[in-house]
């Protein structure tokens, strides 16, 4: 979907916030309408100085959601063909972007990420929520992997999540900040 559940935006601002000396460039993940963009740097003020660079696989939404006049820079390709270390994030992003890929492909990007990323940002549906292309007929839409729940994103990254924001057992989406240990 080009819009995300409004659950741990607040706590991603804050975070952003507190650590908005130390962010040189953010790259945001999927960015979809640019919901992080418009809640970060559009209506908060905040890491107005810092580079901000779009990967957006689906060009139909760099057109429709005028990504290229809102970022610094966009590439509309792939995640998982990015060359991070040409990137140099400070932060990365990557809201509803993970279930999106097999497990084995989104374990593999997070090494990536994590191997030049201060810090990674991720939100990500935790309960069985499938999902098709949606509206738009973007394929991309789909949810490849669609069951992951708190405990498996624990399994999987713990070693690396150094905060988490869910806001109940039930609830539908977590948020997880993580770094290189």
């Amino acid at each position: 979907m080009s819009f995300s559940l409004k659950s741990g935006k607040a706590e991603t601002l804050a975070w952003f916030q507190s650590n908005e000396s130390k962010i040189t460039t953010v790259v945001d993940i999927g960015p979809g309408s640019g919901t992080y963009i418009k809640l970060i740097k559009e209506e908060a003020g905040c890491c107005t100085n810092a580079t901000w660079i779009g990967v957006e696989i689906w060009k139909p939404y760099i057109e429709e959601f005028q990504l290229e006049s809102r970022y610094t820079r966009v590439l509309n390709q792939d995640v998982r063909t990015v060359n991070w270390n040409e990137l140099n994030p400070s932060v990365v992003i990557a809201g509803d972007v993970l279930e999106h890929m097999t497990k084995t492909d989104a374990v593999a990007l997070v090494d990536r990420i994590l191997s030049v990323a201060d810090t990674l940002i991720v939100s990500i549906p935790i309960r069985h929520m499938p999902q098709d292309e949606h509206a738009y007929e973007n394929p991309h839409e789909a949810h490849v992997k669609d069951d992951w729940s708190h405990d498996e994103v624990m399994d999987t990254w713990g070693h690396y999540v150094f905060d988490s924001y869910r806001k109940s057992q039930k609830s539908k989406l977590g948020v997880y900040w993580l770094r290189k240990q």
